[in-house]
């Protein structure tokens, strides 16, 4: 027998004040409309924003993100070196982490091989390893 959990998961709040900005970025409006236009873009920007905004190239993918960007920040674009040999994901900066890190932590290891975990953390768990590294709940 399978059981399946729907969790619901709202936005950190580094999360939420990328959300708004993308929602009044000019530059988001100018992919959605016009000549010109890479609705597919805005989506993929927006996809990767609700997973986790490490996943985002930023200042790059979203103009005006400059001073949204916390300290310690590296995004998609950072290079093995500026990211350091140990760079942990920072749950707290993706609201589904922040979750997912309450159910992964605590089980013991011979659970984690039959939990199921939520079908799109797996596209992020490519990026940033199986397992989150902090602990700030």
């Amino acid at each position: 027998m399978k059981y399946e959990h729907v969790v619901f998961c709202g936005l950190s709040d580094f999360q939420l004040s990328l959300y708004r900005l993308f929602i009044q970025s000019p530059d988001i409006k100018a992919l959605l409309r016009g000549v010109n236009s890479q609705p597919l873009k805005a989506i993929n920007i927006l996809k990767k924003l609700c997973n986790h905004p490490e996943l985002l190239d930023l200042p790059n993918d979203l103009q005006g993100s400059e001073k949204l960007i916390p300290e310690g920040f590296c995004g998609a674009g950072a290079s093995a070196r500026d990211r350091g040999r140990n760079h942990g994901v920072r749950c707290d900066w993706g609201g589904k982490f922040i979750v997912l890190e309450r159910f992964v932590v605590p089980a013991p290891p011979l659970l984690l091989g039959f939990m199921l975990i939520l079908r799109a953390f797996v596209d992020s768990c490519t990026k940033f390893g199986p397992r989150p590294m902090t602990k700030l709940y």
